[in-house]
């Protein structure tokens, strides 16, 4: 069975579980995807509210789509693996060599 590709992705809510808290029918999202479902080149997409933010209003959907991935791979690095703490390194200068990509722009 082939596998519907995608990652970043925005769009409307048009349903919610039960348990969903925190997103209502009608409002804008965008979410990095999850590997153990199928990708956001679906014409529908099932998401962990967990995973989903609410989608600025001064962006639209094509902006919005391309933020989470390289966004979460800037904080990776500047958190995860360099250990930055909030608040340290105010003034403080970084190099990152070869970062000319989407994620080298978020840093």
């Amino acid at each position: 069975q082939g596998k519907i590709l995608g990652w970043d992705a925005a769009g409307t809510v048009e349903q919610v579980g039960a348990d969903v808290k925190g997103y209502k029918v009608g409002d804008e999202v965008y979410y990095a995807g999850d590997v153990t479902k199928p990708g956001s080149d679906a014409e529908f997409q099932l998401v962990d509210e967990r995973i989903v933010g609410k989608k600025p209003k001064s962006v639209g959907f094509a902006e919005a789509a391309g933020f989470p991935l390289v966004s979460l791979t800037a904080w990776e690095l500047l958190f995860d693996s360099l250990k930055v703490k909030e608040g340290e390194g105010s003034g403080d200068a970084i190099l990152i060599v070869g970062a000319a990509g989407g994620g080298g722009v978020m840093v």
